[in-house]
């Protein structure tokens, strides 16, 4: 399974195996305490980007879709069905991943994002390219924590993975993607400021199977702070 995913709870024979991608900036780690809220039975891994943990020496990918392929590669020999879930930047990469799982016949029982539009929706204005802006920005979302804006070595941890994230998602092709035929879960929080709805519901057009949109409480960052509700939700989906 190589150095791809990080395993959080392997699961010999699972139901399902949740595969989890980062938000930008972020890393497999933000998944670590998942498995509490899930059924004994499901298996839960997360990807681990280049440049991020373990990985930390290796260059960061270049483009969303070399990243998509890292992933997929290190998905597509798990045992037994596999749900996709990213959560604001990786809701882009699973689809990718996604797409690319079904070309080799191997397509995931669902693909889950949160907290992100639909590609084709995104604001194609690039993101911010100074570090005093890029650090407001997510700070405002809620995923830099106060201390890193004071402290020197935290802002570096902090800037060296979000200034490659934000490059992956300005490169990012701004046309539409071809639907897969993956179902689809969308989830967002009510009080996320970055994204709207309408927003979300735009995932719809990017699949030929089911969709299905959930509010929950919360912000940006909620799902992942406090993901009882969407995980047992998304057990309910597959």
């Amino acid at each position: 399974m190589g150095e791809d995913l990080r395993w959080y709870r392997p699961v010999p024979g699972a139901r399902f195996t949740l595969v989890c991608l980062p938000h930008a900036g972020g890393n497999a780690t933000a998944f670590r305490g998942w498995p509490a809220f899930l059924p004994a039975d499901v298996a839960l891994a997360a990807a681990c980007y280049p440049g991020r943990l373990n990985r930390y020496l290796e260059p960061a990918a270049r483009t969303i879709a070399e990243l998509a392929g890292l992933v997929a590669e290190a998905v597509i020999d798990l045992p037994g069905p596999v749900v996709i879930f990213g959560h604001s930047m990786g809701a882009v990469v699973a689809y990718e991943v996604t797409a690319r799982l079904e070309a080799a016949g191997r397509p995931p029982r669902l693909l889950v994002i949160s907290g992100r539009e639909a590609p084709h929706l995104a604001d194609r204005a690039p993101g911010p390219t100074h570090d005093a802006d890029m650090l407001a920005r997510f700070h405002a979302l809620g995923g830099i924590p106060d201390e890193a804006l004071d402290d020197a070595e935290l802002r570096e941890l902090v800037l060296a993975p979000l200034r490659a994230d934000v490059a992956l998602l300005d490169a990012h092709a701004a046309a539409p993607a071809p639907p897969v035929r993956t179902p689809i879960v969308a989830y967002l929080g009510v009080d996320d400021p970055g994204c709207t709805p309408a927003q979300i519901d735009g995932w719809s057009a990017l699949t030929t199977g089911r969709f299905r949109r959930r509010l929950l409480t919360g912000d940006h960052f909620s799902v992942l702070a406090r993901p009882g509700v969407l995980l047992s939700d998304l057990c309910e989906q597959v």
